[in-house]
């Protein structure tokens, strides 16, 4: 538990910034915080809600972990725009590569004129 502590405490002021910037930011990771255990974890709670609290919405939201017994979302892509107008788009391939598999993200990058 005290690592995961220690992660927040590392990576608050860094998503602090990111949130007050005046682009779109996006962020990547194999973080082993399993977000389909939020309701069993207060710091996995914690850890979602500084990110949506920064304005970063979670682009994946089923597994991205399978085993025989268990599943997890454990690798996260978290997307903050300033222009709700773009699209975005992000998935999980599901491959038998590794027993993680592998996620994307695809940007609109033109600015839509108003």
């Amino acid at each position: 538990m005290q690592n995961i502590n220690t992660f927040l405490q590392e990576i608050t002021p860094l998503i602090s910034t990111l949130s007050k910037s005046k682009c779109d930011s996006i962020v990547v990771g194999d973080f082993d915080i399993d977000l389909l255990k939020m309701k069993e974890r207060e710091k996995y709670s914690n850890y979602f809600d500084l990110f949506v609290n920064a304005g970063f919405l979670p682009k994946l939201t089923l597994p991205t972990r399978l085993s025989r017994r268990n599943c997890t979302l454990i690798d996260q892509i978290f997307h903050k725009t300033l222009d709700m107008a773009k699209t975005n788009l992000a998935g999980i391939i599901v491959s038998q590569i590794s027993d993680h598999f592998p996620s994307f993200i695809c940007l609109d990058s033109l600015r839509v004129k108003k």
